[in-house]
């Protein structure tokens, strides 16, 4: 298979590194526009090769917000936690904030850590729905690069988030998600597709009150 890549975006690419975000774009989910460069693991998108995991990008109808995993490998983070949420932005979901403009997620509470104090998050995915972002986190000992247990946070601002203190599963999870399938004034539906490390798949379906969240 070739690859292409948009000229627009090689200034990007001009050294090597690690790990490169990458877009592409399509209207009928079979004829993809070429590749485009997001971010990579050099700077000034991020701390010199770190993993920038699971990058999941929402779009709260002003901004792209991405939101991903960086390991706490460089003096660059705010505390001691094996790993850190980092928040960036665009007007044009291509064109993000780079590491210096970027924010830290803020967890209101760390259920995972009453567990196991080496626990932080290893994997995540975002959605974003009625003003609510929602964060699904597999979290684990990331020094040892796995996680066990799997949280949902919310968030009315993308940065502070509540996380929910009973986990959707509580030992061998992996990297999963929870979408929004349906909303209404009072509730928000949700699927889910969790991942064990055994290599399963089971899909659940659970609902929110939006009461409960504000």
């Amino acid at each position: 298979i070739k690859l292409q890549i948009s000229k627009w975006t090689r200034h990007k690419l001009k050294k090597n590194a690690q790990r490169t975000i990458v877009r592409q774009t399509s209207a009928n989910g079979t004829s993809w526009s070429p590749l485009e460069a997001v971010y990579t693991s050099n700077p000034p998108y991020s701390p010199k090769n770190n993993h920038i995991l699971s990058p999941s990008i929402v779009y709260n109808g002003q901004d792209y917000v991405s939101l991903e995993v960086e390991n706490n490998i460089s003096p660059n983070f705010p505390g001691n936690d094996p790993s850190y949420i980092i928040q960036r932005t665009s007007k044009n979901g291509l064109d993000f904030s780079n590491f210096q403009q970027s924010k830290v997620v803020n967890f209101i509470n760390k259920p995972w850590t009453k567990v196991n104090p080496e626990y932080a998050p290893w994997h995540i995915q975002a959605s974003y729905v009625d003003g609510y972002y929602f964060l699904c986190i597999a979290a684990g000992e990331v020094r040892k690069y796995t996680s066990d247990m799997l949280y949902l946070a919310y968030s009315k601002d993308g940065l502070n988030f509540k996380v929910l203190a009973k986990p959707f599963v509580e030992q061998n999870t992996y990297r999963s998600c929870f979408f929004p399938m349906h909303t209404d004034n009072e509730n928000i539906d949700f699927g889910a597709i969790i991942a064990y490390k055994s290599g399963v798949f089971k899909y659940r379906e659970f609902q929110l009150n939006k009461k409960k969240l504000d």
